[in-house]
């Protein structure tokens, strides 16, 4: 990528530099420039000629580049652009005598003061460190006239503007995710010129350009020590941490300047304004921690606090003294408490709107802390807003019996397994389901489940609605085709190394060949496998998780190499009893642990080959379709499905109850609407998949939907339903 100054390198931190140059201190003799005024510098240890200063402007440049060349081994930093307000003081020639070249053969008689610091900085790049830094500083630097004061107020504005578009246009020509940082010395220039260069520091951060460190140097009888002053300008962030509260609801910019001190919140005349400070911090702080840990009952009890704080804030006009920190925050108040209008509603209200905190979450892309308030608000919504029914004695009564049911089933496996192994006792002595289940049922009570009503409502919903909609697909006939994709592959693959084989003498020409074909023919197989999915309207699992897709590449795999076959005990459990049970007859020499299929080799090839063999013809007519293809989908693509149609049978089969549920209905008012509950229902059943999937970091994905813009639209969606079906 060419720039209007040489060439600029692709890579992923891009480094740019901006000073106001200095003036070169010369020495004179009878009115003649003989010599340029030496410094030297302290702190920084540079050898030899190096640490002669000429230039107070060249120190912070070796302070910085060695700093990171040696200290913090960043061997290959360097900078990408300089950027130097140039006035005409240091653009003009120094008005050395001739005999200049016979002490400093760099300079003559037409050095400019800039000329100098370039000559200072171009050598301690060739000469200093190991290698040669390239580009050489002169070959970087962009200069732009300031002319010969900062006074002028216009002037000065127009010199921010032509520094900050300059920047940006060197910005404009690199990579548009390039991370730029941004090194400003201070130090030289006009006595506002620092100025000039916290403001353009502080606008080239809202450009996405990071403001790395700033440096002063200065200069004492003859000794210039550089400084780091970035903690000064991160003041600034004060302003940025309100805006962060605003924007993002995070108080982490404000907590880094501001800490509360729980001593100093004693009421008094001196300290009230104080008092009020904290107290404010401390609520936005809090509610940021709410906002992080997700937690719905901490979220209402804190935004209730922090409504409380940021109003004793707006009526506090009684102060006898109000510092700097007090009337900002007073200033900035009003837009903070605009932003959180919808939130401090709902809850001076007492709405119940939960809904509002999920959205608040979305619109400000906490979309983790979202999905947590989402799948704990929603059911609790739609009950509370009377959309669905529960019918509390008669849900409870079930749930237990139910359970009551597992416990039994968990018992009868158990006895009869009991009186199987003693089969020699007479009858009259065996135990009796019945007779031991009274028992149980008496003696002991059941564990009462933990999670909340509405959650628990919500998992038979869900167990339910799940066998319901099955029949909206028909899985087997589904199922039946994706067997016949992968063993047309088998028979294709098989038939490809046989003619490869005889084809090519050459090992490696036929690895090539047959690799190729393998691997395009495995993209394909799996695209024709994806598209039949979705033409039954199910979404299909893209990883390599399925099934599926494991035996597609155990496939190519051992078509490739048959040595390969050695692998395939890392197959899952279930795939390696289908292949066994396949063929047991001829399998079994290989697996002598029947309970665990674990496959067991000699060293003979031949015996490899065989197998191969064997398990061709397993995967070309003894496929079992629910073992390999039950996870291969994820479900109905929302958008395609008919939820008119499921309401239509739901009414048909169920009239008012919701699935056959006991216990639980729609209400009256709402079954007109009831495809618009089920859309609701499917939303949000998809969405705690994705959510659990974020929470438990899981590998495989459950959800259609993945990708955080998807799960955001997902939501918004859903809240929408909501809202248009109870308005």
């Amino acid at each position: 990528m060419l720039g209007d100054i040489g060439v600029i390198m692709v890579k992923d931190i891009y480094n740019i530099y901006m000073t106001f140059p200095s003036d070169v201190k010369t020495i004179k003799e009878d009115e003649k420039v003989i010599d340029c005024s030496v410094s030297r510098v302290q702190g920084l240890e540079l050898r030899d000629e190096f640490g002669e200063i000429l230039t107070t402007s060249e120190t912070a440049i070796k302070y910085l580049l060695k700093k990171k060349i040696e200290e913090e081994q960043d061997v290959d930093f360097t900078l990408d652009r300089i950027f130097l307000l140039v006035s005409n003081t240091v653009a003009k020639k120094i008005g050395f005598e001739s005999d200049i070249t016979k002490k400093r053969p760099l300079f003559d008689v037409n050095t400019t003061h800039l000329d100098v610091l370039c000559h200072q900085i171009d050598h301690f790049y060739e000469a200093y460190f190991n290698k040669k830094i390239t580009p050489l500083f002169s070959e970087i630097k962009k200069v732009i006239p300031c002319g010969d004061s900062l006074d002028n107020t216009k002037q000065l504005g127009d010199n921010i503007i032509k520094l900050c578009e300059q920047i940006i246009e060197y910005k404009s020509e690199l990579p548009s995710d390039s991370k730029i940082k941004l090194y400003i010395d201070t130090s030289g220039g006009f006595r506002n010129a620092a100025m000039l260069f916290l403001i353009v520091g502080r606008i080239m951060s809202y450009m996405g350009i990071e403001v790395a460190n700033i440096y002063y140097t200065s200069w004492v009888k003859g000794v210039c020590t550089v400084h780091e002053i970035k903690d000064t300008y991160d003041l600034l962030d004060l302003i940025a941490g309100f805006e962060e509260f605003l924007m993002f609801g995070s108080a982490k910019k404000l907590n880094d300047h501001y800490r509360v001190n729980e001593s100093n919140l004693q009421i008094t005349q001196e300290t009230s304004n104080q008092k009020s400070i904290d107290e404010l911090l401390k609520a936005m702080n809090q509610f940021s921690d709410v906002i992080n840990i997700s937690r719905r009952g901490e979220f209402k009890t804190e935004l209730s606090i922090l409504n409380q704080k940021l109003s004793q804030i707006h009526f506090d006009y009684d102060s006898s003294v109000e510092g700097f920190n007090y009337q900002l925050i007073k200033l900035l108040r009003e837009p903070i408490e605009k932003e959180y209008t919808s939130l401090f509603k709902q809850k001076s209200l007492d709405t119940m709107d939960e809904l509002s905190y999920v959205e608040w979450c979305l619109k400000h892309d906490y979309i983790q802390q979202a999905l947590t308030l989402f799948k704990e608000c929603v059911p609790d919504f739609l009950i509370k807003k009377g959309v669905i029914v529960v019918d509390e004695a008669k849900f409870c009564n079930y749930i237990k019996n139910k359970k009551l049911k597992a416990d039994m089933n968990i018992l009868e496996t158990a006895l009869n397994k009991w009186n199987a192994m003693h089969p020699k006792r007479h009858s009259d002595n065996l135990f009796k389901l019945d007779e031991f289940f009274n028992v149980y049922t008496d003696g002991v009570e059941p564990i009462e489940d933990v999670r909340d009503d509405a959650d628990l409502v919500f998992n038979e919903i869900n167990e339910y609605r799940t066998s319901f909609i099955a029949k909206y697909t028909n899985r087997d006939a589904l199922f039946k085709k994706l067997s016949a994709i992968v063993k047309a592959y088998v028979v294709e693959a098989q038939n490809k190394e046989f003619r490869t084989n005889k084809a090519y003498i050459d090992i490696e020409e036929r690895n090539k060949v047959l690799g190729e074909f393998l691997k395009s023919k495995q993209k394909e197989v799996l695209e024709c496998i994806f598209n039949e999915i979705k033409a039954y309207k199910l979404v299909p699992v893209r990883d390599e998780s399925s099934h599926a897709q494991k035996i597609i590449s155990f496939i190519t795999a051992i078509t490739m190499n048959v040595m390969a076959l050695r692998n395939i005990n890392n197959l899952p459990y279930n795939l390696r009893d289908m292949l066994y049970k396949g063929n047991s007859t001829k399998l079994k020499p290989y697996v002598p642990d029947e309970n665990h299929i674990y496959f067991v080799f000699d060293d003979e090839s031949a015996d490899i080959g065989k197998l191969r063999v064997v398990l061709y013809k397993v995967l070309k007519n003894h496929i079992n379709d629910n073992v390999l293809f039950n996870d291969i989908t994820k479900g109905f693509i929302i958008k395609e499905y008919d939820f008119e149609q499921e309401a239509k049978d739901i009414f048909k089969n169920y009239n008012k109850a919701l699935y056959k549920i006991p216990g639980v209905s729609i209400s009256e008012k709402y079954k007109e609407s009831l495809a618009k509950v089920i859309e609701v229902l499917a939303y949000y059943f998809e969405i705690k998949k994705a959510r659990n999937d974020t929470n438990h970091a899981r590998i495989e994905e459950t959800s259609q939907f993945t990708t955080s813009s998807e799960i955001k639209t997902a939501m918004t969606i859903c809240i929408k339903c909501i809202r248009d079906l109870i308005e």
